[in-house]
């Protein structure tokens, strides 16, 4: 493993030509960046859901008042 100018925290080993971070604690960061991102995006897909069926249900008391009153 070969160190990369300019970042100190990088290693290039030279037989696959990966490139590894070495920095343990930007690791962790990162994994925890990536976990509370993906929460959001699935909490956002659920919500998106919810609001979409709340939709449906108001479009469909809308039909059954009309229906009701008479109205087209």
């Amino acid at each position: 493993m070969h160190k990369v100018e300019n970042f100190p925290d990088l290693k290039k080993d030279l037989n696959t030509g990966g490139v590894v971070n070495t920095n343990l604690d930007s690791y962790e960061s990162y994994k925890l960046y990536r976990a509370k991102l993906l929460m959001e995006q699935s909490e956002k897909a659920t919500m998106t859901e919810e609001i979409n069926n709340m939709k449906n249900d108001i479009n469909d008391i809308k039909s059954m008042l009309k229906t009701l009153l008479g109205k087209p």
